[in-house]
């Protein structure tokens, strides 16, 4: 038996990564949050966390030039909404 697993992208419009593809400098953008609490984490394609920060403002720029090219997942945790944000970032 083959199980797979994947990640289940919530593409929403009140949340922005850019650029995408990025050379590891990148902005989160978040409308309709200010004020609010966000976790964001970064995890690259093995699931290891390679990136946290507990964020307050709509704007934020992340820098992971120093980290490998390739794939990474950044996750928005909300505990406001109770809702989670998964979009892919693409360094390169």
């Amino acid at each position: 038996i083959c199980f797979t697993t994947g990640v289940n992208e919530n593409i929403n419009s009140d949340v922005f990564l850019f650029p995408n593809p990025s050379s590891g400098i990148f902005t989160i953008e978040m409308e309709d949050v200010t004020g609010k609490m966000a976790d964001v984490e970064i995890y690259n394609v093995l699931g290891e966390e390679v990136y946290a920060e507990l964020v307050s403002a709509s704007v934020t720029t992340i820098n992971l030039s120093a980290a490998a090219k390739g794939i990474y997942f950044v996750l928005l945790r909300f505990a406001s909404k109770d809702e989670v944000y998964v979009q892919k970032i693409i360094i390169e």
